[in-house]
């Protein structure tokens, strides 16, 4: 059934394929009889559970490595900016187009919010490599600690304006997609 190789195909981003198949051929045969919303829920549910647990295995260990990987994305993102940033400007002025510097200002914000998504796509890359077999565990530690740290900003400043969620969320989910990207090739290797 397609909708179970979509669950099997969830849960392999936590544990085996074999595990995976197995939880869900378990999961169908109650969702039977508690229905399919219950299936999903519960599919979501082993996948956090899962996850949680690699980070329970070894906490001090994940919370360094989410530490680290801040790190690397923050240095990462100055980087990115300050290049993408010179391009466009060198572009603008080569091409003649000093009028419209305007322009130039209105499309920064693009490529800056590009270049910070491809760093946090690769610093999700990056902490999987350092923790096989529990990549989504290092990509939910910094997840969190992201949030926290968004959380006491909101704290410290006292502005709505601060925060900026929609694009926490958009990196976390760049990040994890970098996670999963190394999750999924050494499963297939």
């Amino acid at each position: 059934m397609r909708k179970d190789r979509i669950a099997e195909w969830l849960l392999e981003s936590v544990t085996t394929r074999q595990r995976a198949a197995s939880t869900v051929g378990d999961l169908r045969e109650s969702a039977a009889a508690r229905g399919e919303a219950w299936f999903w829920l519960s599919v979501l549910g082993t996948a956090a559970s899962l996850s949680r647990r690699g980070v329970a295995d070894d906490p001090r260990g994940m919370l360094g490595l989410a530490f680290r990987g801040l790190l690397l994305a923050f240095l990462m993102q100055i980087c990115l900016v300050f290049v993408t940033s010179a391009a466009v400007l060198a572009y603008k002025l080569l091409t003649s187009q000093t009028s419209s510097m305007g322009v130039v200002a209105g499309s920064l914000p693009f490529w800056n919010r590009s270049a910070w998504l491809c760093a946090e796509f690769f610093v999700g890359r990056w902490m999987a490599h350092r923790a096989p077999g529990r990549e989504l565990a290092a990509w939910l530690t910094l997840a969190i600690l992201q949030f926290l740290l968004m959380l006491a900003l909101l704290l410290v400043t006292g502005s709505r304006e601060s925060a900026n969620w929609s694009g926490i969320l958009l990196m976390t989910i760049s990040c994890c997609l970098g996670a999963l990207s190394v999750r999924r090739t050494s499963i297939h290797a």
